[in-house]
């Protein structure tokens, strides 16, 4: 039998198949990418196909009118892995069919897709602009349903979506809003696909509601499924999205409360922690939806700060100090108080831990968690007895032992059981933070007795997978799926120890990452290195060493403790300020650098501070520049000054402050440029004479544009000076050309908000200051003048400091507010005042009288929301539109941001408003680009187009501006803008 006649054989095979499905779906199409062919199958017909057009490479021949549908199907395949614009499809199909494509064949192909539509109604192209420029290829991509250059974006466009409160169950307005999302992205074929209503309504419905029935068939939506799941990114949206549609097609489940835990040391209560309890991943999804805790964090009465809330949820502990009495409800959301739904009421108060006097002290006494009347303690364990003493003192603490028969009589009589000592069975496993009877999944758990005979079984039923014997113990060895379990001994049924398997979370690993993913020595000495540090459970007290090495040069190396992890380690960080400060003293001399970050219990990271490309060294004799390898030699100087700022060729006879850059590329020149000083008997400062710019990319009529400016301002942010006065005034230079390259994109009225911004909101007790003082409420004719310039930088930072005491969180005091309050603060002021007044007197200068004061509480209460506000920077928000990109943005932890995450939280929230045929106007490499340009411009100069790139945002002010606001709140996170006193 020929190749052509077992091809028509195949042929009747799928098309009784389409017809079928085409009959059932009416008016819907069917798409050829529903053959129903294994991969087998596929393999069989290309070698039939191989042999065919060897014969017939042209398919002139009239038998391929009834043999056509299995080369719709291999070709629909290459559609459907198709990810490029007309380049990856052809050559492919070539490869696939061992022929070569000539036009004879793609329009023979395309005629035989027209007849499959007219006979077996198969879907044909939509009629936008990139189907009418490609229109043979569109065929093949149209019956490919879904291509895998689409299923990532459609994955993370249904995540966003539902993020932001649209119903699964409403497919017309789920459309809608993707719609809208897909408007302005890198390529427009997402937006086109769109287009097909019914087609990508009835894929979105079947991706969110997996066992939900519909017109496209189920084994086409599972394949699309597994292929989504193979992008990491892609296979983590479109698990949220569905967890999304879980948690509001039903009630959130019970949710367990927190717990109260002591710290100890030295065998006293040190710290009050708040422990989250441990929930499986499900739940875990579901009491973050329920909450809406802006940013996902949670709080605490008395915490110094917010927690993740999925941190928390899996053992997480927040610090609340050590009160006297046990607050009734700590938790609380973090951000601004707002109304509760009723989920989120009841989500919360089931969250709150409950109060008790007793707590069991743990292995190694550095620990006790709370315990309740009914539990059972285990034999030979220690109790600490809260005791409350009825005023605001520290409260006292009594010490009760299993073993001593008086204690024991007290814990019974309130209501414990107390084990008897004996024989006992021993479980272990992989323990969760704070949790002796919770187990990770996916690890066995052993069972051990201490007594002859021991026969252990899961559940009462199941037997040990098998057995393994360690020294003089037998340990049977069980795999228990994710849910509650006990182990018994099979000869003492009363014998039981419940435990619990729990799910760990899917977004976490042990890992470190640094940011940017490769540093270089400058972004160290500048501050905008960062290291996160990742892990599936909740860790405390984690040592850290960062340790910095360069050939031949003795080791720097600082040392630190993590709080908590998951941490990121910020350049404003005190273990990364001691390493530059080292690094200071002992500069490292060109070169490589390598950077070990080794943290207590994860695999050490080492990476490679590489130097600048080519570096070039200045000749101070010949005033030229030559490059460190050798290869360039005799590079010209360009020349620039405080009064002509922009570096220019020519000979420069100027005394004072001198920028001197190669005429290089600017990998090149910019990152090796130097400040020089000539030393004049008195320092003049000299102010920075911006010349005339133009809204352009490039210089016009006398006029600088965008590019130029841009170049000199990262020439003189990153050129080095030994001379420290230089060097500040190198900054002041370099400040002032950055401003006038914000003011060209972002705008005068931007410009003219930002240099009105008080930087005392560093913090929200900064704000509170700051606010407090524009109210009078922390000066007035009845507190002293405070006269000199220092003398108010002190009692600012006395104030913050004596506010901070007062108010921990600015946010909950709004909710517990009453004139106590206003009292409380009122006493703050005078304790600030009187730490001046003792300031004065130990450095014996002349002070005033001890002072006193009242004001409104309304007053108080009014500069406390003006404080939770003002970090916020409002003040920008009438120009940062739409709406929607301002509410993503405000909304942000900016503390915890890397950024890349910067990046993605700006291409997330990304409206195109300078929109282009085919491309998007300010992708992610232009967003990355003008971010690094005011964070770090070592990394941005590294691109080669990166002036090009940056010169895109002069035809979007709107996504300029986005990107500045993003830029200030992260530096204001990382406190790495100067404070400036309140006048």
């Amino acid at each position: 039998m020929s190749a052509l006649d077992l091809l028509k054989e195949k042929h009747q095979q799928i098309g009784s198949r389409i017809l079928e499905m085409s009959a059932a779906r009416g008016s819907f199409p069917v798409f050829m990418i529903e053959h129903g062919l294994s991969t087998d199958g596929l393999s069989r017909i290309r070698d039939l196909l191989w042999g065919a057009l060897e014969r017939d490479p042209n398919l002139s021949s009239p038998q391929w009118n009834w043999s056509y549908l299995p080369l719709l199907a291999v070709t629909v395949e290459v559609g459907y892995r198709y990810r490029g614009t007309g380049t990856d499809f052809w050559p492919v199909v070539e490869q696939d069919l061992h022929l070569i494509a000539g036009s004879g064949f793609r329009s023979s192909l395309v005629r035989l897709f027209e007849l499959g539509h007219r006979e077996f109604n198969i879907a044909k192209p939509g009629d936008s602009a990139w189907e009418r420029h490609f229109p043979l290829i569109a065929w093949p991509i149209a019956n490919a349903l879904v291509p895998l250059e689409l299923q990532p974006q459609l994955a993370r466009a249904l995540r966003q979506a539902l993020r932001a409160g649209i119903s699964g169950n409403d497919p017309e307005a789920l459309h809608q809003h993707l719609v809208q999302i897909a408007l302005g992205q890198a390529s427009r074929r997402f937006e086109n696909w769109l287009q097909q209503t019914d087609t990508a309504s009835e894929v979105m419905r079947r991706l969110l509601y997996p066992a939900s029935a519909g017109w496209l068939s189920g084994v086409i939506l599972e394949r699309i499924d597994r292929d989504l799941r193979k992008d990491a990114s892609a296979s983590r949206a479109i698990h949220e999205a569905r967890r999304i549609t879980e948690r509001k097609s039903r009630s959130v489940a019970s949710v367990p409360p927190a717990r109260y835990v002591l710290t100890l040391k030295e065998r006293s209560p040190t710290h009050l922690l708040v422990r989250g309890p441990i929930l499986p991943a499900e739940m875990r999804q579901e009491v973050a939806g329920s909450l809406r805790s802006p940013g996902d964090r949670i709080r605490a009465v008395g915490g110094d700060r917010a927690v993740p809330l999925r941190t928390f949820l899996f053992g997480g502990s927040i610090a609340i100090g050590l009160p006297a009495e046990l607050p009734a409800a700590p938790l609380c959301r973090d951000g601004e108080l707002a109304d509760f739904d009723e989920p989120g009421d009841e989500v919360l108060a089931a969250l709150q831990p409950r109060s008790t006097s007793f707590f069991l002290v743990g292995a190694g006494h550095v620990e006790a968690q709370a315990v309740f009347p009914g539990e059972r303690l285990p034999a030979r364990s220690h109790v600490i007895r809260w005791i409350a003493t009825g005023d605001n003192s520290v409260p006292e603490f009594c010490w009760l032992s299993t073993a001593s028969q008086a204690d024991a009589e007290v814990l019974r009589r309130s209501g414990f059981a107390l084990s008897v000592p004996g024989a006992r069975l021993q479980v272990m496993g992989l323990p969760l933070a704070g949790a002796d009877s919770k187990f990770a999944s996916g690890f066995p758990v052993f069972v051990s007795g201490d007594g002859a005979g021991v026969s252990p079984k899961l559940d009462g039923s199941i037997d040990p997978g098998s057995v393994m014997r360690v020294g003089d113990h037998c340990w049977s060895v069980f795999k228990p799926a994710c849910g509650e379990h006990w182990i018994e001994d099979g000869e003492a049924d009363d014998n039981k120890i419940p435990f619990e398997v729990v799910e760990l979370p899917e977004a976490e690993c042990a890992e470190i990452v640094l940011d940017p993913p490769q540093p270089t020595l400058a972004d160290l000495e500048g501050g905008s290195l960062s290291v996160r540090i990742s892990a599936p459970v909740a860790l405390e007290n984690v040592l850290v060493r960062l340790r910095l090495t360069a050939g031949g040069m003795p080791a720097i190396t600082s040392d630190g403790v993590l709080e908590r992890v998951p941490a990121l380690i910020r350049g404003n960080s005190k273990i990364l300020q001691e390493l530059r400060s080292r690094l200071f003293v002992s500069p490292i001399t060109p070169g490589a650098a390598k950077l070990r970050v080794s943290v207590e219990g994860f695999r050490t990271k080492v990476v490679e501070l590489l130097p600048p490309i080519n570096r070039l060294t200045y000749d101070p004799d010949t005033g030229l520049w030559s490059a460190e390898d050798g290869l360039l030699k005799g590079i010209p100087t360009l020349f620039a000054t405080a009064n002509a700022p922009i570096p220019y060729a020519g000979l420069s006879d100027v005394k004072g402050l001198r920028l001197l850059v190669a005429d290089a590329s600017d990998q090149e020149a910019l990152s090796a440029a130097l400040v020089l000083d000539g030393r004049q008997p008195a320092f003049e400062p000299q102010d920075c004479i911006v010349p005339p710019v133009v809204r352009e990319a490039v210089s016009v009529s006398g006029r600088l544009g965008l590019v130029d400016l841009a170049r000199s301002t990262v020439a003189w942010k990153l050129a080095q000076c030994r001379n420290a006065v230089s060097d500040w005034q190198r900054t002041s230079i370099a400040d002032e050309l950055e401003a006038a390259v914000t003011r060209l994109l972002c705008g005068d009225i931007w410009m003219q908000l930002e240099k009105g911004l008080d930087l005392t909101i560093l913090s929200s007790h900064g704000a509170l200051a700051h606010c407090a003082w524009l109210k009078w409420l922390t000066r007035g004719d009845d507190l002293p003048l405070i006269a000199t310039r220092s003398d108010r930088a002190r009692l600012n930072g006395y104030l913050i400091q004596r506010l901070r005491n007062e108010v921990p969180d600015v946010s909950l005091a709004l909710s517990e507010w009453d004139d106590d309050s206003a009292g409380n603060l009122d006493l703050a002021v005078i304790d600030a005042y009187d730490d001046l007044r003792r300031y004065h007197e130990d450095v014996g200068q002349e002070t005033f009288e001890e002072p006193d004061m009242s004001r409104p509480a309304h007053v108080w209460k009014a500069a406390l929301q003006e404080a939770a506000d003002l970090a916020t920077l409002p003040m920008f928000k009438p120009l940062i539109l739409p709406a929607r990109r301002w509410n993503a943005l405000v909304s942000a932890w900016y503390g915890e941001l890397t950024q890349d995450d910067l990046v993605d939280l700006l291409d997330g929230c990304h409206i195109d408003s300078f929109r282009r045929p085919g491309f998007r106007w300010m992708g992610r490499s232009e967003i990355r680009t003008l971010l690094q340009f005011w964070l770090s411009p070592a990394q941005a100069i590294a691109g080669e187009n990166w002036a090009e790139s940056l010169s895109h945002a002069l035809s979007d002010a709107q996504t300029a501006r986005a990107i500045r606001y993003v830029a200030l709140r992260w530096r204001l996170a990382a406190r790495d803008l100067p404070e400036v006193a309140t006048a």
